[in-house]
């Protein structure tokens, strides 16, 4: 067996693991609505132990996280689908 058969799998393979770690970056960092860090009256709760600036860093390392989780099942799916087509193409030369 050629190592051009084994290469759909392979990448197949990459895109999944690509898209476990997407998905627990999402699942242990959170990007919460708005609506869900405001209580109904509009007011902000705020932790006796935190300050503003501290809860800022902490939302944006949130956010970045998320965003790379985001991407990085994007990729994953992106890494599927190209295997899919080179597995075509691989069973047309055939």
């Amino acid at each position: 067996m050629s190592i051009c058969c084994l290469l759909p799998e392979v990448i197949n393979s990459v895109g999944l693991v690509f898209d476990i770690v997407g998905v627990l970056l999402l699942f242990l960092f959170p990007v919460l609505p708005l609506e869900e860090l405001t209580p109904s009256g509009g007011q902000i709760i705020i932790w006796p132990s935190e300050n503003a600036t501290e809860r800022a860093e902490k939302w944006k390392r949130y956010k970045k996280r998320a965003i790379w989780g985001i991407s990085l099942i994007v990729l994953g799916f992106g890494f599927q689908i190209l295997s899919n087509l080179l597995s075509l193409v691989i069973s047309n030369f055939r």
